[in-house]
């Protein structure tokens, strides 16, 4: 998972599994820092092993949601560009590709942008 564009020809794309399965676990774009408390996840509990009753896959999906999509909307919001989740995830093979890159700083349409740097996952 990555937003830096990859390189023209890469041996192999790197895969990484796009976790959230439903929408309710999606970012929801209220602010980085407060996300982990409306999830209900106590991080210095986290950091100490404790998983607060949930199940390991809530909380790598809480971690990617947040760590990833969550900085990537606060780094887009700091240079007035708007994204989405679903500017980055895209059905592929039977698998989710994530997928992305700064829409306005490299002279490419955002559809384009967001084509030129693309990591599959395959279930």
């Amino acid at each position: 998972m990555d937003h830096i564009p990859s390189p023209a020809n890469p041996r192999q794309p790197l895969s990484v599994k796009y976790r959230c399965k439903v929408k309710s676990e999606e970012y929801d774009h209220k602010g980085y820092y407060g996300y982990p408390v409306r999830k209900g996840i106590d991080i210095g509990k986290l950091k100490k092993g404790d998983l607060q009753d949930k199940s390991v896959d809530y909380i790598v999906t809480f971690l990617q949601q947040w760590l990833y999509f969550g900085l990537l909307e606060e780094v887009f919001r700091a240079c007035d560009v708007s994204i989405a989740v679903s500017d980055f995830v895209t059905d592929l093979r039977g698998g989710t590709a994530i997928e992305g890159c700064a829409p306005g700083t490299t002279g490419m349409s955002k559809a384009d942008c967001f084509r030129a740097c693309t990591i599959t996952t395959v279930y």
